[in-house]
C-alpha cells in the first residue's frame, strides 16, 4: 500500500521537461483586455508551481516566480515556454495563462476564463526531451482525456486493418500503463509490452490530445489488445 492510498504511476519519477506554447492571436481577458505585444507579458501558472508548497499555484496579480513568463516566437503570436518538472509532479495537471497588461505586475492576472475553467493536459511519455504538449488558444479551455481505472476509454485504444502484414495499433498512453496482447480472448496469457509504456516509448505522432502511441504489430489469425495500468 501506497502512503495516502496515492497511485505510484499517477506521477512522473524523473525530472521530466515539457514545453508548452499558447497561440495568443486575438486574445481578450476576462476583463475585457485585448492582448498587446507591444505592452503586454503572458504567463502560465499551474499546481505544478509547487508555490510555497506541493501543488500550489503562484499568486496571481503579483510578481511571478522566475522561469514561468511565456516567450514570443518572433513576430508570431505563439509564446513557448519549457518548464523542468522535478519528480513527484502529477502526470496529469490543470493550467492557465494570465496576461499582465502592460507589465504592470511582473506576473499574471488570473483573465483566461473564470475560476477552475483550466486546461488539463497529460504528460503522455517521459522519452522525450522535451515533451511537447499540443499548441493551447489563449481563452479556450481544453481537457486531456487520462487513462485509468474509472476511464478506460479515455485510452483511446484503435486496431486497425493490417497493411502489408502489419496490423497499425494506437492510444493515448501515459506513464505506467502498457500495452497487452493475446490471441486468446477465453483462455491462455495475456502477453506484457513492457517496451510501449509511457515512460519509455516515443513511437506516433502528435494530435489535439497530445502525443499518441502507434505500433505496428505482425498480422496473424487472431491479435486482440489492451491496455492496462498495474
Amino acid at each position: 500500500m501506497y502512503f495516502g492510498d496515492y497511485d505510484v504511476a499517477g506521477y512522473l519519477p524523473i525530472v521530466t521537461a515539457v514545453f508548452f506554447s499558447v497561440d495568443m492571436t486575438g486574445a481578450v481577458g476576462t476583463d475585457a483586455h485585448a492582448f498587446d505585444t507591444n505592452v503586454d507579458s503572458v504567463y502560465i501558472n499551474g499546481p505544478f508551481a509547487d508555490y510555497g508548497q506541493f501543488g500550489s499555484w503562484y499568486p496571481w496579480a503579483t510578481v511571478a516566480p522566475a522561469g514561468y513568463q511565456m516567450v514570443q516566437q518572433g513576430s508570431s503570436m505563439i509564446f513557448t515556454n519549457t518548464l523542468i518538472f522535478p519528480a513527484g509532479t502529477p502526470v496529469a495537471f490543470p493550467y492557465k495563462y494570465g496576461m499582465d497588461p502592460g507589465n504592470a505586475n511582473g506576473g499574471p492576472l488570473d483573465d483566461e476564463a473564470g475560476f477552475q475553467a483550466d486546461h488539463f493536459r497529460v504528460v503522455r511519455s517521459m522519452a522525450m526531451n522535451p515533451y511537447t504538449m499540443p499548441t493551447d488558444t489563449f481563452g479556450t479551455q481544453y481537457g486531456e482525456p487520462l487513462f485509468s481505472a474509472t476511464s478506460t476509454s479515455a485510452a483511446s485504444l484503435a486496431v486497425g486493418t493490417p497493411v502489408a502484414g502489419k496490423v497499425p495499433v494506437s492510444w493515448l498512453g501515459r506513464p505506467g500503463a502498457h500495452l497487452q496482447v493475446s490471441t486468446n480472448l477465453s483462455s491462455g496469457m495475456w502477453r506484457d509490452l513492457f517496451e510501449t509504456d509511457g515512460t519509455n516509448w516515443t513511437s506516433g505522432y502528435g494530435s489535439t490530445n497530445g502525443f499518441v502511441s502507434r505500433t505496428n504489430w505482425p498480422a496473424s489469425s487472431k491479435a486482440f489488445f489492451r491496455l492496462v495500468k498495474p
